[in-house]
């Protein structure tokens, strides 16, 4: 089941993240909320636009499982850089099709990791 998590939570996500020192999941924290932001400002908003959240449900389901994970007293658990490569596919790939370069149109395009894909 794939996850959703409205802006709130994303921030909160994100606090968490920074808080706990989980460097790979601040870095897709980030990610998310600049995707959640580029979103507000290229459509009726990130509630409303189901693609840009249908591609970072990979990313939205590592956040939200790692956290739930800490609160359930499970430990700290950062992900991969394979893990984090893996869930921004689908992300550039959406970008992509809409015509974006994520590497030069866009302020955050430094946060991605440089050898994540994008297949065609």
């Amino acid at each position: 089941m794939s996850e959703y998590l409205n802006e709130y939570e994303a921030n909160e996500a994100a606090r968490f993240m920074v808080a706990a020192r989980l460097d790979n999941l601040i870095i897709g924290s980030r990610i998310l909320l600049e995707l959640i932001e580029w979103t507000n400002s290229n459509s009726d908003g990130w509630t409303y636009w189901r693609k840009p959240r249908q591609a970072a449900s990979k990313l939205v389901d590592m956040i939200a499982d790692r956290r739930r994970n800490h609160l359930k007293a499970n430990g700290l658990l950062d992900c991969s850089d394979a893990e984090l490569k893996l869930a921004l596919v689908p992300i550039k790939t959406f970008l992509r099709k809409q015509g974006i370069d994520y590497y030069s149109e866009l302020p955050w395009a430094a946060l991605f990791p440089d050898t994540a894909t994008v297949s065609s």
